[in-house]
């Protein structure tokens, strides 16, 4: 997988512990055959790693959810000024079929 971050993030992510941990978010629950999804960003480390994949930039570790479904590339920025700073990421695919079983 292809991840990217300007040198800002990077700083910024080291300075916060070096670890980012992307777990799904489901906003709309509803049972229509296409579903949206989103990505919670949180910086520990996974309690159950099976279900992460694990990809290494420099000093910092990102673990994406197996359910979370990515493009060609995973984008990280930073936005906002001072105490308000966060971090965005792109490049997920918000929208996937509902799988029948």
């Amino acid at each position: 997988m292809n991840i990217k971050m300007n040198f800002k993030t990077q700083q910024w992510i080291e300075k916060n512990g070096g670890i980012l941990k992307l777990d799904p978010f489901h906003p709309l629950q509803g049972n229509k055959s296409k579903r949206c999804i989103d990505a919670l960003i949180s910086y520990n480390v996974p309690e159950n790693a099976a279900f992460y994949t694990e990809h290494c930039i420099g000093d910092i570790k990102v673990y994406v959810h197996s359910d979370i479904a990515t493009k060609d590339k995973l984008g990280f920025h930073l936005s906002g000024f001072g105490p308000f700073q966060h971090l965005n990421v792109n490049g997920i695919k918000r929208f996937y079929k509902k799988e029948t079983v």
